[in-house]
């Protein structure tokens, strides 16, 4: 009798288990639900999300579904918003975008590849933001000011540049006038010869 109580005892708890699963499957189904787009080069696969009341920010851009399109809007949406694994593939069933969205924002990695299959591009996000542009004033290095160093012979004389629009044109003039010639003295025997030289009388005489 014991045995079988408990037997009993542990269907219920069983059935009760699996009834809870099965509840959480079926809402989280509810709430994303998967969506196929094909273009004519590519297919996209996304999850949306009913979730609302969700607080919107001026500066981050939001993805959301309407129309079987995917729209983005800055500071606001007007459908369901994306929400989970976004897939993004060629033709030829190539990879060429995998991301994350965090109710209709881009969180976590994101990567883009070419149609051989290399990594183009590699984007960091949390919750709508970049990680990857520099924070302002981070990089920016200050200025050292340097100063000028006087000689030591003309530390008291200082400065003494004049400038040329301070020149007068009379300075100038003065500065530019040839200095007077100094006669030079004659000596005595040369002042003597003079003089005697005016005192002899011309010669006169016919012919």
């Amino acid at each position: 009798m014991i045995k079988t109580v408990l037997c009993t005892h542990a269907k219920k708890r069983c059935l009760l288990l699996i009834g809870i699963l099965m509840f959480t499957n079926l809402s989280f189904a509810q709430k994303n639900q998967l969506v196929k787009l094909s273009t004519s080069d590519t297919t996209i696969e996304f999850h949306i999300t009913e979730c609302k009341n969700v607080k919107t920010d001026i500066d981050k851009k939001y993805y959301w579904f309407k129309g079987y399109k995917v729209f983005s809007t800055q500071g606001n949406y007007a459908g369901v918003l994306l929400d989970g694994v976004y897939k993004v593939f060629y033709k030829d069933g190539q990879l060429k975008e995998l991301g994350l969205f965090k109710k209709g924002l881009k969180h976590k990695d994101w990567y883009s590849w070419n149609k051989l299959g290399d990594i183009q591009e590699h984007q960091k996000y949390r919750r709508g933001k970049s990680l990857n542009e520099p924070k302002k004033g981070k990089n920016k290095k200050p200025i050292k000011k340097t100063k000028s160093k006087t000689p030591k012979n003309d530390k008291n004389k200082g400065d003494k540049s004049i400038d040329k629009s301070e020149v007068k044109d009379d300075d100038i003039k003065k500065k530019s006038t040839i200095a007077p010639i100094k006669k030079e003295k004659k000596t005595k025997k040369e002042k003597k010869k003079k003089t005697s030289l005016l005192n002899k009388k011309p010669i006169t005489g016919k012919m």
